[in-house]
């Protein structure tokens, strides 16, 4: 397989401007994710002691293998965004990692937010993790501490189908032999844990939890299957009920040994220009710090290149990537259909990173760009592979379409500090300053993502790792034939 020959100066100018101007994107991203992996324990004054209650990234850390990675996803929804009412992560906890070898979903209470309490936001990560353990068959374990709903927001958390949804959810899966896994310890609320316990598979309890108003243990007995005598145990206890399990991952991709891209991964923050209107680059300089190798088979290059397809290695698994390079203009539409295709029979997993640089312009908008448009967006609908979707710079409008955007469901969708789902203007805008810089705060990929329109924001260099997660994670379901 042909490696990619980097052309790019990293002693230029434009290079180290674009490293310093990333760099604050991502120190940004490091503060905020510190002060939720704290708890806002000195805001909260929630403060518990150690011994009575271990902290919900603890709980998790006993509960993984040792070693083992933590996938952990929508980290900054609900952030700030209720006036600190319910904020950081709106008092849950969602990931995916590895409990005795398995794959799985975890679900957890920050007690020390809120009470662990879930608004809007909370409800709807909820939902999401759910649907991902859903589409890549993960059991589900959920740790219980205090918790319940924001029900001063009960008239915009409950509309259209999210009303129980979590318990329809727990029953879907249940029924789907994905297990559903429940621990309840600290004090926990009588009407939301009640049912997330009562429809699980197995229901774990801490002896000296409080179950809302009962108390005695063998009333809550009536609803568990198991009695820990403290957290430790309990945690403990989920560790063999997964060993007990009786699954195995069948994989029919042909993994080979994974190599290192041969460009250092601390490149890829001086190769984007934080500023959407600014000057565009070669895709292939990413993809040539993400890949196996740095090695790349590009599929039909000299036609439709605005539009960069070809087959790689991450982490050793087969992958087709599909990366803005420019305008998707109908012969990069049409190529990108008939890749998607490609990858379908052949049963490859796609990446798309997106770049929306620019929509169609007026002497390309006819009729037959739209129509090969919808081709590929026909194609990127109906594939059965697993798609995953990296937004590194811009992201709107039928760019979004094609490239798998949020509405075409890729297993999982992650933004750089530096993306935006906003089309910018080059020309001064004549509004008002605040308008202006409430259109400039919307710029944002934190607005974003603490509305949960992703699976959270990563750092460029985190990419490679986390999308070698991700695959490893959708490999425990079959990829399904699909004709079209």
């Amino acid at each position: 397989m042909p490696t990619i020959i980097s052309k790019i100066k990293t002693n230029s100018k434009v290079f180290k401007n674009n490293s310093d101007a990333m760099g604050i994107r991502i120190q940004k991203l490091q503060k905020i994710l510190y002060e939720i992996r704290q708890g806002h324990l000195e805001k909260t004054g929630n403060c518990k002691k150690e011994s009575e209650s271990l902290l919900v990234y603890k709980h998790i850390d006993c509960l993984l293998d040792s070693g083992s990675p933590f996938l952990e996803l929508s980290v900054l929804a609900g952030y700030t965004l209720h006036n600190n009412n319910v904020s950081a992560g709106s008092g849950v906890v969602s990931g995916v990692g590895l409990i005795s070898g398995q794959e799985c979903m975890i679900l957890a209470n920050d007690a020390t937010v809120n009470n662990g309490v879930c608004n809007l936001i909370g409800v709807k990560k909820y939902l999401r993790a759910q649907t991902i353990a859903k589409e890549n068959n993960l059991p589900c374990v959920y740790l219980m501490d205090a918790g319940g709903f924001y029900l001063f927001q009960r008239d915009t958390m409950f509309p259209d189908g999210d009303f129980g949804r979590i318990f329809y959810n727990q029953a879907r899966l249940s029924v789907q032999n994905i297990p559903q896994i429940v621990v309840l310890m600290g004090k926990t609320s009588i009407s939301v844990n009640t049912y997330i316990s009562a429809m699980a598979d197995e229901v774990i309890m801490v002896k000296n939890s409080k179950f809302g108003e009962w108390e005695n243990v063998d009333d809550c007995l009536k609803i568990g299957d198991y009695l820990a005598q403290d957290n430790e145990q309990a945690l403990s206890l989920v560790r063999d009920i997964v060993n007990n399990l009786n699954r195995k991952k069948s994989i029919s991709l042909k993994i080979r040994t994974p190599e290192e891209p041969i460009y250092p991964v601390k490149e890829l923050l001086g190769l984007i220009n934080t500023n959407p209107t600014g000057k565009s680059y070669d895709v292939r300089e990413i993809i040539a710090r993400l890949v196996d190798g740095s090695s790349f088979e590009e599929f039909k290059a000299w036609y439709g290149n605005t539009l960069v397809c070809g087959f790689a290695h991450i982490h050793g698994y087969p992958i087709g990537i599909i990366a803005n390079n420019g305008i998707v203009f109908s012969q990069s539409a049409l190529k990108g259909a008939y890749f998607v295709e490609l990858c379908n029979r052949r049963k490859i997993p796609l990446i798309f990173l997106q770049n929306i640089i620019d929509i169609v312009d007026e002497e390309h908008k006819n009729l037959e760009t739209f129509k090969h448009n919808a081709k590929m967006m026909h194609a990127v609908s109906c594939t059965e592979v697993p798609k995953f979707t990296i937004i590194i710079g811009s992201s709107y409008g039928v760019g979004n379409y094609v490239m798998c955007g949020r509405a075409y469901n890729p297993r999982f969708l992650f933004m750089w500090p530096n993306a935006s789902y906003i089309k910018v203007k080059n020309e001064k805008s004549q509004f008002r300053s605040d308008i202006q810089k409430k259109y400039k705060d919307q710029l944002s990929a934190f607005y974003s993502s603490m509305r949960l329109w992703d699976d959270g924001i990563i750092d460029p260099c985190e990419t490679r790792r986390i999308l070698g997660l991700c695959i490893s994670v959708s490999l425990n379901v079959s990829i399904q034939k699909t004709s079209f």
